[in-house]
């Protein structure tokens, strides 16, 4: 099949993230908490698990969860930062969409992105 590049992936799943794709944001949390090929980073995983959160991807609050029982609070201040920097960088466009899906009753149903 060839060879596996885990941060090319990483790297195409980010720009999917901040292009709006909410399911890049749950894909990213999943691989820095259980570490499928590149070395595993509590603080990443709950940034991109809080950014899922806050989209309404199904399975992201689970997630969350057991990332938030991993990390000692010098990691959870330091991922807070970090999350409030990723949304800074995603524009007025992130809090325009958060606004929206909060305001809607039922989760968002996205289809998972195609393979890299």
């Amino acid at each position: 099949l060839g060879k596996v590049y885990p941060q090319k992936a990483v790297d195409h799943l980010i720009l999917a993230a901040r292009a709006g794709q909410a399911s890049a944001d749950m894909a990213l949390a999943q691989l820095w908490s259980q570490g499928r090929g590149i070395q595993p980073n509590r603080v990443n995983a709950y940034v991109f698990g809080q950014l899922a959160v806050q989209q309404q991807v199904p399975q992201a609050s689970d997630l969350l969860g057991q990332i938030e029982a991993q990390l000692p609070p010098a990691e959870r201040s330091q991922a807070q930062q970090l999350l409030k920097r990723e949304q800074q960088s995603r524009g007025n466009n992130w809090q325009a969409t958060v606004s929206l899906l909060q305001s809607q009753d039922s989760p968002i149903n996205e289809e998972e992105p195609e393979s890299l």
